[in-house]
């Protein structure tokens, strides 16, 4: 009987689908889909339509359910994903480079070489920290000095620059010029052997005048002539720390040892001044001595 029930019922629901559905075909527009389909499979055509009607709905929401669940969860996975892990990669890979300023003077030293071109002495690094910086003779050129400069015009160490037989040049000279102007600890600079000239010592002229720590300073062998004697008379009378200068080995004649003469006049405080192997000659040697007349402290070495 339960069986017969729950048949009936089933078939009251379909009935009354169906009667639902023919009210929606019989309105206007609808005539010629009732003319095609026969009263004799009316039935079994809208009972499968309402066993559809019945599932697959159900179904539907189902899986949407299910859709929207697993779209939340890897949506949540990429969030996690990229406020941790892809973050961090990235401040790991793109660090900045640090500045040259706040590089130490042997890491300034190798980043500058790098950026010139010049391979890098080993025997600079030894000596950046001391303060007798060595470095006779080692071929540093224009370019190495250039290279030089920086570091040595921030190191607090260095008392003591010997850069003799460098091969430093005229093109040098406004690097040099750099570490004379900045550093002020250094006490004795060797510039002897290395091809200055008047180009060079024009452009050193001021610095080493001005300078307040120099004592110690050796030109020689620089090729200076005649014509470079009026700005090495400005370094003589202007500069009160000075102790001892070294011109020896140059190209002075006559009218150098007139010039000097009078700028050596003008100084007290200079002790030892290298006038060895130039030519200043008779005349020369004569107005040089007439300079230095009633002066007892100064040294002189001349030829």
């Amino acid at each position: 009987m339960a069986h017969l029930s729950r048949a009936s019922s089933a078939k009251t629901h379909i009935t009354d689908v169906l009667d639902t559905y023919l009210k929606d075909v019989e309105q206007p527009g609808n005539e010629a889909f009732l003319t095609e389909v026969g009263s004799d499979g009316e039935d079994e055509k809208f009972e499968d339509k309402a066993d559809s009607f019945d599932l697959e709905p159900v179904n539907l929401v189902l899986e949407s359910e299910g859709d929207d669940s697993d779209t939340k969860s890897q949506t949540e996975e990429l969030s996690r994903c990229s406020s941790s892990d892809y973050e961090t990669d990235l401040e790991t890979d793109f660090e900045p480079e640090p500045k040259l300023e706040d590089l130490n003077g042997t890491e300034l030293y190798v980043k500058l070489c790098e950026q010139l071109g010049v391979v890098p002495l080993s025997c600079v690094k030894s000596n950046m920290q001391k303060t007798h910086f060595h470095m006779p003779h080692r071929g540093i050129g224009s370019k190495g000095v250039q290279a030089l400069a920086p570091p040595i015009s921030r190191s607090t160490c260095a008392r003591y620059i010997d850069l003799t037989n460098n091969m430093i040049g005229s093109d040098g000279c406004s690097h040099l010029s750099l570490i004379v102007n900045s550093n002020m600890f250094i006490t004795d600079l060797n510039l002897s052997y290395n091809q200055l000239g008047s180009r060079g010592m024009t452009v050193l002229c001021l610095p080493i005048r001005d300078s307040s720590s120099l004592v110690n300073v050796d030109l020689s062998n620089n090729e200076f002539e005649d014509k470079d004697a009026p700005l090495l008379s400005e370094i003589i009378e202007n500069n009160i720390s000075l102790r001892s200068l070294n011109l020896s080995k140059n190209m002075f004649c006559i009218e150098a040892g007139k010039v000097l003469g009078t700028a050596i006049a003008n100084n007290d405080t200079l002790e030892v001044l290298d006038l060895s192997w130039n030519a200043l000659r008779l005349e020369g040697a004569q107005a040089f001595a007439k300079g230095i007349a009633g002066l007892f402290k100064i040294k002189i070495d001349k030829a």
